[in-house]
């Protein structure tokens, strides 16, 4: 996980550096800014090997096929908005790895929009750190601590409870991330309307489970390549709703284990969320 103690006011150049320390999990810190490029838009092979040599446990868990598809999911969207220097696909690369492949449209994101309209990936990190700051902390440790929670919710309030209302949606995120809660509160009654209408394709109802999993991964985290196996568990017509929603729980819970053995210094953590 990348580490931020830097001045905002500071150039990107001084800011950022490429350190590759993300993880899939944890990867919610300090965005990795490369040097400017003068050369032209870099072919998708060469943001592949930017996604490997930067984001590697990323890369390690959403698998090569995953990678590719990521790849030029960031390529297509950050051309769509206007980014076409390698330095600024570079960039939106790092930050969908940040806030997930559609951070673009996360309802969670309300400044993400007035900051692609200012068409400057200056203006679009200035942003994401002053996002960053508040809701993961200086060595991204509040973000580590919701994870840590999650992890001890029990199978029963996840999957087999049902949300009836943002609100209670509101109360479940806010035990998990009371930091992040706060800062789009006004955001979870669109974000439990997104959760019904994309579970509405594979379930009866909004088991607290999936907008969990919007929360800490993205909105759009089934549709993401990184979590392949999300898509591929909830759209398994062959299997209960119930019994899918345990296996989605189940890997959710695997993969975190494995994203958080990467990460040093649990121990104090630990402690602290109980």
């Amino acid at each position: 996980m990348s580490e931020y103690a830097g001045n905002r006011k500071k150039s990107l150049t001084a800011l950022f550096g490429e350190q590759p320390k993300s993880t899939l999990l944890g990867g919610l810190k300090r965005p990795t800014v490369g040097k400017p490029f003068k050369k032209p838009l870099q072919r998708q092979s060469e943001l592949h090997k930017r996604l490997l040599r930067v984001h590697p446990i990323d890369s390690l868990l959403m698998g090569a096929a995953g990678g590719e598809a990521f790849v030029e999911s960031a390529r297509q969207q950050a051309l769509g908005h206007g980014f076409t220097k390698a330095a600024d696909v570079h960039n939106y690369l790092d930050l969908m790895v940040l806030f997930g492949h559609r951070f673009d449209s996360d309802p969670q994101l309300a400044w993400v929009g007035p900051a692609l309209g200012r068409k400057s990936m200056t203006v679009l990190f200035d942003s994401a750190l002053t996002y960053l700051d508040v809701i993961s902390g200086e060595t991204g440790d509040l973000y580590i601590k919701a994870l840590l929670r999650a992890r001890r919710c029990s199978s029963a309030s996840l999957v087999d409870k049902v949300c009836g209302s943002a609100g209670e949606l509101g109360t479940l995120l806010s035990s998990l991330h009371p930091e992040k809660h706060r800062v789009v509160r006004a955001q979870v009654p669109a974000l439990f309307t997104l959760a019904q209408a994309l579970t509405a394709k594979h379930s009866k109802g909004v088991r607290a489970l999936y907008p969990v999993l919007m929360f800490l991964l993205g909105s759009h985290f089934e549709s993401d390549p990184r979590y392949a196996w999300a898509a591929d568990i909830l759209q398994d017509s062959g299997s209960s709703e119930l019994i899918r929603y345990k296996r989605l729980h189940e890997e959710a819970l695997s993969r975190l284990r494995f994203a958080l053995r990467s990460r040093g210094g649990l121990e104090s953590l630990l402690e602290e969320v109980g």
